[in-house]
């Protein structure tokens, strides 16, 4: 049963979409946010222009480290997925941290 009051977008996507989603996304499908979104270029690129993933003061390993531990102890799953898939590799976390992450606390072996 699908619940969503508003239908995604199905590709082509106007050109900056796409381009921004296929930045976004690294070569995984987009999210389905993503193509809502598309249905409005204005609003996409709104969206995309705040910048919340920007490089801010964070790096990229500790700023997934904040996301994912505060996501896991939310029991948001599907956040928490989303970056595990897009930057989880990028942010160098081993299977052991992300297990850590999940169930685990900061003295766990993996962190030393």
């Amino acid at each position: 049963m699908d619940t969503a009051r508003i239908a995604s977008a199905t590709p082509p996507f106007a050109a900056s979409i796409q381009q921004t989603i296929d930045q976004v996304m690294r070569g995984q499908p987009p999210l389905t946010l993503f193509t809502t979104l598309a249905r409005d270029e204005r609003l996409a690129s709104k969206f995309f222009a705040g910048g919340l993933l920007d490089k801010g003061h964070l790096s990229l390993r500790n700023r997934e480290l904040v996301i994912d531990r505060t996501t896991a102890r939310c029991g948001s799953e599907y956040e928490w997925g989303v970056h595990i898939a897009i930057f989880g590799e990028a942010a160098s976390l081993t299977e052991a941290q992300l297990r850590s992450l999940v169930h685990g606390d900061p003295t766990d072996a993996c962190w030393q």
